[in-house]
């Protein structure tokens, strides 16, 4: 009798036990399912977030954008317009030859051209080119100009 009494005890701890680890797994499965509960949100959260950093930054990215485009405008619409002078040497592909300036600009170098050319190194062809051609243009009161394209309204100007 007291083994049998014996083996009842084991059998009963046996099963308390056996009780307690499937409120153990119950415990643990209910914790992994609310912490898979809670990453699910968090995720969810997190895509939300960044969908609406997305969102803000596109937006802000607009605003300078527009900012930008106003300013330039600004810019533009206050800038007086250049009028070329008949001094000025008027450059680009599209330069009138018969300005006033152009040919006094090419008169010049047909001028100095031979004097130039003697010269042997670059560096003083260069400073000959400067101090015979481009100083006295300016002395005169005249300006290198070149037209360029506006931003916005494709209009050019001097």
């Amino acid at each position: 009798e007291t083994e049998l009494k014996k083996l009842q005890r084991q059998l009963t701890q046996i099963q308390k036990g056996q009780k307690q680890a499937q409120i153990n797994v119950d415990r643990t499965k209910k914790k992994f399912i609310e912490s898979r509960i809670s990453y699910e949100e968090a995720q969810m959260n997190l895509n939300h977030m960044t969908s609406q950093l997305h969102q803000l930054e596109q937006l802000v990215e607009s605003q300078l954008l527009n900012d930008s485009r106003r300013k330039l405008d600004m810019q533009q619409k206050n800038r007086q317009k250049l009028e070329p002078l008949h001094t000025d040497v008027l450059c680009g592909a599209n330069a009138a030859r018969s300005h006033a300036g152009n040919q006094w600009f090419y008169n010049q170098i047909r001028i100095q051209k031979q004097e130039c050319m003697k010269l042997k190194s670059r560096d003083a062809r260069l400073k000959f080119a400067i101090d015979h051609i481009v100083k006295p243009v300016r002395s005169r009161g005249g300006r290198f100009l070149a037209r360029r394209a506006l931003q916005l309204s494709g209009e050019e100007e001097w």
